[in-house]
Order: structure tokens, then C-alpha cells, then sequence
């Protein structure tokens, strides 16, 4: 696959969409883990083989050293920075209920066992994202 080319396949919008769809649901319904960040590696991670440790796949090393990105260039922060967003601060500004965005089919188990649909509307919370960036 060529990882230049592959976003022009429409098919990888929606493997990319359903994979954070269910991260999401994944954290709404592990809610109890959020304070050890959903049990995400904080050091010495390895990989397969065991024991091979790689740069990149702990909680505070940056999501993309080669191709970084800041918070402020995703638009989840409003301070310009140089540091490079580390996935500990993809699991806190894109969780359940931090997230400018919600998908339609979430539903509210955050504080109890008994699912419901969710009672808060994604165009709701896309358009006030989108209106508190502008102002």
C-alpha cells in the first residue's frame, strides 16, 4: 500500500472513521479506566518479538515523530506550540465526552451499567465546536 496515495481511497475514510467510532465506544464503555488512560503503555513497551522496544508506542512519546503534528495545528488548542502531540493527549482531548465531535450511534453508559441513546446532538456539538473556534 502506499501510504502517500492511500487517504484518495474512499474506503480509507471509513475503515479510519470506524476505527475511532470504536475507540469511543470502547472508552464510554471502560469508563472506570479513564484515569490509567484505558491501560495504554506508559513505558517500556515492547513489541512483537518480544522484548524489542520501538520509539513511538509509549503514552507520552509523540504520535508521529517523522511527520508531527501540535494541538494547535488539529485545532485543540487555541496556544500555538512546537511540541508534538503525544498520544496522551489524543486519549484526553478525544474521548467520549472531550471530543468536538460524537458519532451518531453513541450511547451514554458513562456513569451506569444501562445503555441509552445518547441525549446530546452530534450536529449540537460539531456546530458549537466550530462557532467557539471562530469567536
Amino acid at each position: 500500500m502506499d501510504v502517500v496515495t492511500s487517504p484518495n481511497e474512499p474506503l480509507f475514510w471509513f475503515h479510519h472513521a470506524n476505527m475511532d467510532r470504536s475507540k469511543m465506544w470502547f472508552m464510554q464503555m471502560n469508563f472506570d479506566k479513564e484515569n490509567i488512560f484505558y491501560g495504554f503503555p506508559v513505558s517500556n513497551s515492547s513489541s512483537i518479538p518480544e522484548g524489542t522496544v520501538y520509539p513511538g508506542i509509549n503514552l507520552n512519546d509523540p504520535m508521529a515523530s517523522a511527520w508531527g503534528f501540535t494541538l494547535y495545528q488539529l485545532g485543540l488548542s487555541s496556544t500555538p506550540s512546537n511540541t508534538l502531540a503525544t498520544h496522551a493527549d489524543m486519549i484526553c482531548h478525544l474521548s467520549p465526552h472531550t471530543s468536538p465531535y460524537i458519532y451518531d450511534d453513541m450511547v451514554n453508559c458513562q456513569t451506569t451499567n444501562t445503555c441509552s441513546t445518547s441525549s446530546t446532538s452530534p450536529g449540537n456539538r460539531v456546530s458549537s465546536f466550530f462557532t467557539d473556534l471562530l469567536n
